[in-house]
């Protein structure tokens, strides 16, 4: 099993390390990309979801996109 996790990422943010075999890294995907987030007035990830659509990713169903405009915390 290889752990996919970017180590700092995890890190930082306490996310738990997730395992999966290696068959599954090489499986298909249902999307090119996928972008699931908060955006923000007048930042760059506003700036990522015009160019993702712009491309056609989104519109096609090339690319998963799911976001909020504000972040909400769970304690």
């Amino acid at each position: 099993m290889n752990v996919i996790c970017n180590v700092e990422l995890c890190r930082y943010r306490s996310f738990p390390a997730i395992s999966l075999p290696l068959h599954e890294l090489g499986a298909p995907r249902d999307y090119t990309c996928n972008f699931v987030g908060t955006v923000y007035e007048n930042s760059t990830r506003e700036i990522l979801l015009d160019v993702l659509r712009q491309s056609g990713l989104v519109d096609s169903g090339r690319c998963f996109v799911k976001t909020r405009k504000q972040y909400v915390f769970y304690s």
